[in-house]
């Protein structure tokens, strides 16, 4: 029984510390030249290297999609519907995001920065430009364009975890021998 409530109680921590309370927030108004343009900021995560956009809504991404970031280094990749960004690693940012339709544009945006170095999600919402505003909203999409890996702490716990069971098992067999 001990075993199993170190299992949960590993699960429990795991669980808490997930991803921080970050912040994407519109800087201004949409602005119209030929496509549309929106200036986003970034922070509240810690340290992010890499960012995905998904646009789920019918509109497109411009080439290129990502433009003027306020820190030097970051580049972007993207086709009609997911944009790639990557640059050093910054606690905060302005950029611009521009797309070709000015329907109200719906696309789902990823943070992504190393945790005791493993590729980690940060944070991932859901941005919607209503007319006058943004809403932008912390979502789980389950969508993931690049796959993380486990951290170390996780594989430890879990293998932990099976070993002490394993452990209890055996020694309960013994017993009943």
């Amino acid at each position: 029984m001990r075993y199993l409530t170190l299992l949960a109680a590993g699960v429990m921590i795991l669980t808490l510390c997930g991803t921080a309370g970050a912040t994407l927030v519109s800087v201004g108004d949409p602005v119209e030249g030929g496509s549309w343009r929106q200036r986003f900021q970034e922070d509240g995560v810690g340290l992010f290297n890499h960012m995905q956009a998904k646009i789920t809504s019918a509109d497109k991404w411009e080439t290129p999609g990502f433009r003027n970031p306020s820190v030097t280094g970051w580049t972007s990749t993207n086709n009609d519907t997911i944009l790639v960004m990557n640059g050093p690693a910054v606690n905060v940012m302005q950029f611009d995001f521009y797309w070709k339709d000015p329907s109200p544009v719906t696309f789902v945006f990823q943070a992504w920065g190393l945790r005791n170095n493993v590729e980690t999600l940060l944070e991932e919402a859901t941005a919607t430009n209503n007319p006058g505003y943004w809403l932008i909203t912390g979502t789980s999409s389950g969508w993931q364009y690049q796959q993380p890996i486990p951290e170390p702490l996780t594989l430890l716990v879990v293998g932990s975890a099976v070993a002490g069971i394993g452990a209890y098992i055996r020694k309960r067999r013994l017993a009943l021998a």
